[in-house]
């Protein structure tokens, strides 16, 4: 009997081990760019539907919920949890997120990529996901994301998955946090606006006497009316005690954090559609060294007919201490 020409066993045996390389590296972790995996994963088509279903939620729904604090101070490192829910009836899952600067620490059962860039499961035997993120410089960091829930058939058949947002079938939408400047701690928490989405509130730069700094607000409604308010206490507006609980107004779940002393009103910008505005206020404050060490108090509300009773969103506050 003809013994096997040797260069075919070789093609044969490669053959037959590039799809299982290629099984077990989305197993374990899905990487931009690397085996066969296309690039920009969460940002863009074909994504996962290279290697599965060319269409997102093409076996149920996906959603990827990320649950993070989102106004930090820079270098901190905050815990993010990443979970996976929707399309077949499974424990299992991967994904894929990617943030635009600073580092992502790895967790449990998960690795990373990218320069601390990018961020993947290790084990597809779960559908939530702990893990860390570092931010390395001020201002506005953006995650996107996509997640695969898996049947755990050990085929790319029967499986569905999903981008990051509303709309889960759509690629690029961004989970967004906010690094604030080292002097400056974020506290309480924003009310939901239209279709949920919380204002997001930052400070790129300390309240300097003599000098200007901005504040930033993200996530609300684009081309409506916002006024950042500014005030010397967080305790006290007048007679009323802060944080003020606003359900009396029609504002379910909304609270004024700081007193209302200064105040200014600008109109968001953006794209139009929910959670799509943003607006920037630049301050001043005159060279007087007696204001140094003290605080000053930021929070924004912001006109949104969707929001609750009253139409009008409340963000979280910042605290700055004037250098």
């Amino acid at each position: 009997m003809p013994r096997p020409h040797r260069p075919a066993l070789v093609l044969l045996a490669a053959a037959l081990l590039i799809p299982l390389g290629l099984v077990l590296a989305r197993g374990s972790g899905a990487i931009s760019g690397q085996f066969g995996m296309p690039r920009g994963l969460s940002v863009q088509f074909p994504s996962c539907g290279q290697c599965h279903d060319s269409f997102p939620n093409s076996r149920g729904t996906v959603k990827l919920e990320i649950q993070s604090p989102r106004s930090i101070q820079v270098g901190s490192k905050a815990p993010v949890t990443l979970k996976l829910s929707g399309g077949p009836q499974s424990k299992r899952g991967g994904f894929n997120l990617l943030s635009d600067r600073g580092s992502f620490i790895a967790g449990t059962n998960t690795k990373l990529a990218n320069n601390g860039l990018e961020i993947t499961h290790s084990s597809s035997l779960s559908r939530s996901w702990t893990f860390g993120f570092q931010a390395t410089q001020t201002g506005l960091q953006q995650w996107t994301a996509v997640g695969n829930a898996v049947n755990g058939n050990g085929r790319n058949s029967g499986d569905s998955w999903g981008f990051y947002g509303l709309d889960s079938s759509s690629p690029g939408e961004p989970y967004r946090v906010y690094a604030n400047d080292r002097t400056v701690l974020a506290f309480g928490s924003s009310c939901a606006g239209d279709k949920g989405y919380q204002a997001l509130l930052g400070m790129p730069k300390a309240a300097r006497l003599g000098a200007s700094f901005t504040t930033e607000l993200y996530d609300v409604p684009q081309g409506k009316v916002t006024l950042c308010l500014m005030g010397i206490s967080r305790t006290r507006f007048g007679a009323a005690l802060l944080p003020l609980d606003l359900g009396f107004l029609g504002m379910k779940s909304c609270s004024l954090y700081v007193s209302m002393d200064f105040h200014q009103a600008v109109v968001t910008s953006g794209q139009a559609g929910p959670g799509s505005g943003q607006a920037k206020v630049t301050w001043a404050l005159p060279m007087i060294p007696a204001l140094r060490g003290n605080k000053l108090y930021f929070q924004h509300m912001t006109l949104d007919s969707k929001a609750n009773g009253l139409g009008i969103s409340m963000s979280h506050a910042l605290e700055a201490r004037i250098q």
